[in-house]
């Protein structure tokens, strides 16, 4: 009698087990587990410069940002069945690097992020930040960034990007000639499926870094990773607020917690995907709360990067599982040798490579371009104000000319537009008194956001 329950069991045993991996990871979908792990590596564009960059110039730590962008990897794979990026906060990177933050102050404009976007999403508050902030001016902030982005590549190169015509400038792994290399090969080839640019690219210059250092007779010595807990002033989330979390907070909202939901109904309708615009900004929220302590990079999620590894071939959260495995194990195991060895990396092939990513945010705000004269204006306006003077006085600038002009508009000009723009605010009104006034906010499906928030996006 044992015998034959034993025999019962063991298969209904096996069958949870089976069923419960069946759940966790969709591998029924796999279409080939070639591309799965060449998938992986779509999203990689943006974060290799950056991670790299900010590491060098001793703003982040390399070993707790491998670590616990890994560790985001993986949970983000357990949490959602889709090919759900972990990327830099690309706002906060700009300002970073084109401001000089120091490493407390970038974590403190993660923390702040973080809290703003759990709190909203949890409360559903996003939905009337997002009817508040034009599509214009988020767009206009982006490609602002874009341009201090650019500035921040070309400064890494001899004379601060000014170059002369001399041998030495030109003739040389930092030299002008190998970042116009880079820049082209990395343009040609940016939207192959099966060369995975930013990552040839580097191990190109780890290949050159590793020659460098056995020239110059140096050690990469490997030691364990430095993972320590940021201390903080006032001061820093001062400037965490007003530098950091102001331009990120509306990118955040847009396009990782609206945007990419739309783009996981549309790739994936007929998964549960457990994506919704409550679980990603909860998701980001707790990211940056609790790894930005232990000086791990600002992160979130974003529908550029779920497209791109889905190009590549992602079709499952596998690929994001076995990206974060690598992260931490790297970041765990050989971080401290690796930034070592950066040091002698290419500054021309960083160069290059930080200047696509500021070509890729720029061409993410082109949407600013395709409405309204006055919303291409507010887009402008905030553009140059956030380029020339400063991120938060450009998004102030950019929201107080764009409602101004919506204002006057409604009184001046032909008798169409002035109707046209008092239906507008009244549309703008009625649906903010509508979202305030509920008590019980409701939790929206992907499918929900998509109708509610096309017209916004």
């Amino acid at each position: 009698m044992e015998a034959d329950t034993g025999v019962r069991d063991s298969p209904g045993l096996q069958g949870l087990v089976r069923d419960y991996y069946r759940n966790l990871i969709p591998f029924h979908e796999i279409q080939n587990y070639r591309q799965e792990l060449s998938g992986m590596l779509g999203d990689l564009g943006l974060y290799i410069p950056l991670v790299v960059t900010l590491s060098l110039r001793k703003q982040i730590g390399l070993a707790p940002t491998l670590i616990f962008s890994g560790l985001s990897n993986i949970i983000t794979g357990l949490t959602f069945k889709v090919p759900m990026c972990v990327q830099p906060m690309k706002s906060i990177a700009a300002v970073a690097l084109s401001s000089n933050l120091t490493e407390s102050e970038i974590m403190a404009s993660g923390i702040l992020t973080g809290a703003i976007v759990l709190f909203l999403g949890l409360t559903n508050l996003i939905t009337v930040i997002n009817k508040i902030i034009p599509n214009s001016v988020v767009r206009g902030l982006q490609l602002g960034l874009a341009l201090k982005f650019f500035s921040s590549a070309l400064k890494l190169l001899h004379n601060s990007g000014k170059p002369s015509w001399s041998y030495e400038n030109w003739v040389h792994w930092d030299g002008y000639l190998m970042g116009m290399f880079t820049l082209s090969f990395a343009l040609v080839f940016v939207r192959s499926r099966n060369v995975p640019t930013a990552l040839v690219l580097f191990l190109f210059g780890i290949i050159v870094a590793a020659a460098r250092v056995a020239h110059a007779g140096e050690k990469i010595v490997f030691a364990a990773p430095d993972v320590h807990v940021v201390h903080f002033t006032q001061n820093d989330f001062k400037v965490g607020i007003l530098e950091g979390a102001i331009p990120q907070v509306p990118t955040t909202l847009l396009n990782s917690c609206i945007a990419v939901c739309q783009l996981a109904e549309d790739l994936y309708p007929q998964r549960q995907t457990g994506v919704n615009v409550r679980s990603v900004s909860t998701s980001v929220g707790l990211i940056n709360i609790i790894f930005c302590w232990f000086g791990g990079m600002p992160m979130c999620h974003g529908s550029g990067g779920l497209a791109g590894q889905h190009r590549f071939g992602a079709r499952t959260n596998l690929s994001i599982i076995i990206l974060g495995t690598c992260k931490f194990l790297l970041g765990l195991l050989f971080s401290a040798g690796l930034l070592e060895l950066l040091k002698f990396f290419p500054q021309a092939i960083l160069s290059a490579l930080l200047a696509l990513s500021s070509f890729e945010l720029g061409a993410a705000s082109r949407s600013g371009m395709s409405g309204s004269p006055d919303e291409i204006r507010a887009y402008l306006v905030t553009c140059c104000f956030t380029a020339f003077m400063g991120t938060s006085e450009g998004f102030v600038i950019g929201l107080v000319a764009y409602y101004l002009v919506a204002f006057f508009s409604m009184f001046v000009g032909s008798d169409e537009a002035i109707e046209e723009a008092r239906s507008n605010m009244r549309t703008m009104k009625s649906d903010l008194v509508k979202y305030l006034t509920s008590i019980q906010p409701p939790t929206f499906s992907s499918r929900q956001w998509k109708r509610s928030s096309l017209s916004s996006s």
